[in-house]
């Protein structure tokens, strides 16, 4: 692939290609729909540099202009300047196209101490009747470079206890019932 050519017809250096995939990587599939009518769009503007380009390079840089000008008008959309009613009108597409796929929110205090017993429950309720909470919390502040309050850390603990004695509990009651004797036969 001509790289020269790459650069001048999408005015994006390699760096900004990068980072233009990435973006494209995380987009849904409803929203790569509209970036690639988008790409047409560009492609039927500026078919008289196909002839020039070739074929192969100038589908992929009408692909980087596309994310390219996406981009630019998502970045630019706060600022005073106005957008043209046709970049608009792009943007909600690709905004509506991405109502489905919202990231997850980042996980609490709580969630985190409650996902670090549930990884390390082996070792840890015998590790509190036998120490204080407070040497525990430092010995996990020292070996996994974790740190959490005193009440977070016991609310969680208590939370992942209670639920493990109920599981323990219902297994132990289906066990009973489920488990079929196969002595004598």
């Amino acid at each position: 692939m001509d790289v020269a050519k790459l650069d001048t017809l999408t005015g994006a250096t390699a760096d900004d290609r990068r980072r233009l995939l990435k973006w494209y990587a995380g987009m849904s599939d409803a929203q790569r729909v509209v970036v690639a009518a988008h790409q047409t769009t560009l492609m039927r503007r500026r078919r008289h540099l196909r002839a020039e380009a070739g074929q192969d390079v100038f589908a992929y840089a009408m692909f980087v202009a596309a994310l390219y000008q996406l981009r630019h008008a998502k970045e630019s959309l706060g600022r005073r300047r106005q957008q043209p009613p046709e970049q608009l009108a792009l943007l909600e597409r690709l905004r509506q196209a991405g109502q489905g796929c919202r990231r997850p929110k980042k996980r609490g205090p709580g969630e985190k101490a409650e996902a670090f017993i549930r990884a390390h429950y082996d070792w840890l309720p015998s590790a509190m009747e036998r120490e204080s909470l407070d040497r525990v919390l430092d010995f996990i502040r020292r070996e996994y470079r974790l740190r959490f309050s005193r009440s977070t850390f016991y609310q969680a603990f208590q939370r992942i206890q209670k639920n493990m004695a109920d599981w323990e509990a219902a297994c132990d009651d289906t066990k009973a019932e489920k488990v079929p004797d196969f002595v004598g036969s």
